[in-house]
């Protein structure tokens, strides 16, 4: 059995979240994504296509790209 986890739990910083997999039998999680690693959101397609292997082979896919900031500093 397979399992993908959201966790707000960040000690280091607020608002910050990380995205980890765990399967049955292991003894840690494995973290997929961290935003305060990758300083922004997950690309919403490779979060869905890492979440789907996940549960289809099982196979751990990290996630690198990150979401285009919406935002404009003039």
């Amino acid at each position: 059995s397979t399992l993908s986890i959201i966790t707000g739990k960040n000690k280091s910083r607020n608002g910050s979240f990380e995205i980890v997999c765990f399967k049955d039998g292991q003894e840690k999680f494995e973290v997929i994504f961290s935003k305060l690693e990758r300083r922004g959101f997950p690309d919403n397609d490779e979060l869905a296509d890492a979440v789907k292997a996940f549960y289809a082979s099982g196979e751990v896919k990290k996630i690198e790209k990150t979401q285009k900031s919406g935002c404009v500093i003039l």
